[in-house]
């Protein structure tokens, strides 16, 4: 009888131990992904036509042959690329080709000693029960039996999509971009040629794929991974008064489906804001009486600031759970109770995650919205196009600004924000076993002793999709996020792919701020598994005067 360790197999992707480690027992090994990828495979009709792809983690190579031997035992066939491939390049190249599947070997951002698998079944991400259901078969050995197995055949996954990116965008900048690129020794190298094609200039930093990611974790949501590039940026550009002169970052995780960028002066962008911005630039391309038709994602972790500043833009949103299979199957939904009566064909999550319709654009930059599918996730397309974007307001601006022309773009995309008091994302340490108990008994806590919260009526469920209005007291779409009547907020939300709770408040000023971190704090200390140091840690700061939230 076959094993696989069912807590490897998350919400809406497989994450598991894949090298030895303090504490840790490898459960993800080429046996294992063999297996997977036979009970992947055998969802599949027989004759089907994936593709199979890794990033550059030590120990990628090997359960990529594997999954691939897998789906190929049960008589799929299969196209992959020994090269490491970023997340969102796969994601392209499958859409592009209307491939029946794709699976892709990836720890993302995690440390070395992680690896996963990320999957889909005809352009639809596998999540969820649906996702489950190969812990059974693997189990029990429930394959399809072929008489004759699949094919694996080596193609070029990443070059066509190198092409795609130049011709989407075929124009030049039109002003200087000096722009320092940290890779994290992840896959966003890709983005040295491109943007220096484009007419950047590039100071490449960690771009060299090393899956020991030896200087730091490839995260730009981080302060570990943009600690490298900050200092970097400030000493470049002290002493420049040429706004045109100075260097601004950009940062891309492990597989490269994420960006992050840190302006002139070595602050970091909020993933959030980034979000609006793009959420902004979609919205001004649409005749103002539409807007409010094409409802957009709001994440459950996003402060009211990105709200206001949607609604300035003409929009509207709505909570969704997080994770890329929620914005692929909400960008076509259609919910006339939420307002959403039009598709919509960009989203984005705090987290760094932006999703455009890229396979919709073959190799010479045609677009066809008929052929775009579901949303990808993408760090390299979404990183140019932004570099774009801040090319036009550049470009709208010379001679003017101060701070240097990210830092300016982003204080114009912000104006319309009202000041408020938010904390970072606290990430606390809990049981992968209990995690999500903690969060489901925090909220009947709150419901039953707390009277100002917001009316609530609780989400909407569209197939495996989960929305819910912004304005309601309790949103339990992705963990539980408390509204109260004042316009404060606190989130606690399980991590689908570690063992962690996220969790973050804001007030209306200092000091609600620091009442609802007490409370938090006081209701996550009765769980002997839930480590609130980082709470604690973060009021004692706030005390004393020195936080920087």
């Amino acid at each position: 009888m076959a094993q696989i360790d069912p807590t490897m197999v998350r919400e809406y992707d497989i994450r598991g131990y894949a090298m030895p480690s303090p504490g840790r027992t490898v459960n993800l090994d080429s046996t294992v992904a063999r297996h997977i990828g036979m009970a992947l495979g055998s969802r599949l009709p027989r004759g089907s036509t994936v593709v199979v792809t890794a990033d550059a983690r030590l120990t990628s190579p090997d359960l990529r042959r594997a999954v691939a031997e897998g789906y190929a035992l049960v008589g799929v066939n299969v196209v992959t690329d020994s090269q490491p491939v970023p997340s969102g390049v796969i994601s392209w190249y499958a859409g592009r080709h209307k491939l029946d599947g794709s699976c892709q070997v990836t720890g993302s951002h995690n440390p070395p000693y992680f690896n996963g698998l990320k999957t889909t079944e005809r352009g639809n991400a596998l999540f969820g029960a649906r996702l489950a259901t190969i812990v059974d078969v693997i189990r029990d050995e429930a394959y399809r039996r072929a008489a004759k197995p699949g094919s694996i055949r080596q193609v070029d996954v990443v070059g066509p999509f190198v092409e795609m990116l130049l011709a989407a965008f075929p124009a030049k900048l039109k002003c200087r971009h000096r722009i320092m690129l940290d890779a994290g020794n992840g896959l966003g190298g890709v983005l040295v040629d491109v943007l220096k094609a484009k007419g950047a200039e590039v100071m490449p930093l960690l771009t060299e794929p090393d899956g020991r990611f030896p200087v730091h974790l490839a995260d730009p949501s981080s302060a570990e991974g943009q600690s490298f590039i900050v200092p970097l940026l400030q000493q470049a550009n002290k002493g420049v008064k040429d706004r045109q002169q100075r260097w601004y970052g950009l940062l891309t995780d492990g597989d490269a489906d994420r960006s992050g960028f840190v302006d002139e002066r070595g602050t970091p962008a909020p993933g959030e804001l980034l979000g609006v911005v793009f959420y902004q630039d979609y919205l001004k391309s649409l005749p103002p009486a539409e807007r409010t038709r094409h409802v957009l994602a709001l994440d459950v972790r996003g402060s009211g600031g990105s709200r206001q500043l949607l609604e300035a833009a003409g929009g509207r949103g709505v909570f969704i759970t997080c994770g890329y299979p929620s914005h692929r199957a909400f960008a076509p939904t259609i919910c006339k109770p939420l307002g959403k009566t039009r598709p919509v064909y960009v989203s984005a999550e705090s987290s760094g995650h932006y999703f455009f319709p890229t396979a919709g654009y073959d190799e010479k930059g045609r677009f066809n919205k008929a052929r775009a599918g579901g949303l990808i996730d993408d760090g390299l397309f979404s990183a140019v196009k932004f570099v774009f974007m801040l090319d036009a307001f550049a470009r709208g601006r010379r001679g003017k600004g101060r701070n240097g022309m990210l830092a300016d773009f982003l204080a114009e995309a912000t104006r319309a924000q009202k000041p408020a008091a938010i904390s970072p994302e606290l990430r606390v340490e809990a049981s992968d076993q209990t995690k999500f108990q903690v969060v489901a008994e925090v909220g009947e806590r709150l419901g039953a002793q707390v009277d100002d919260l917001m009316p609530t009526q609780g989400p909407i469920q569209a197939g495996e999709l989960r929305m819910q209005h912004p304005d309601e007291g309790l949103i339990t779409v992705d963990g539980l996020r408390a509204q109260f009547t004042d316009g404060s907020w606190l989130l606690v939300r399980a991590s689908n792919t570690t063992p962690m709770l996220v969790c973050r408040v804001e007030g209306t000023g200092p000091k609600r701020r620091d009442q609802l971190l007490g409370l938090l704090r006081d209701l996550l200390s009765d769980y002997a598994d839930v480590d609130v140091a980082p709470i604690a840690k973060l009021l004692q700061k706030t005390h004393r005067g020195d936080a920087r939230p």
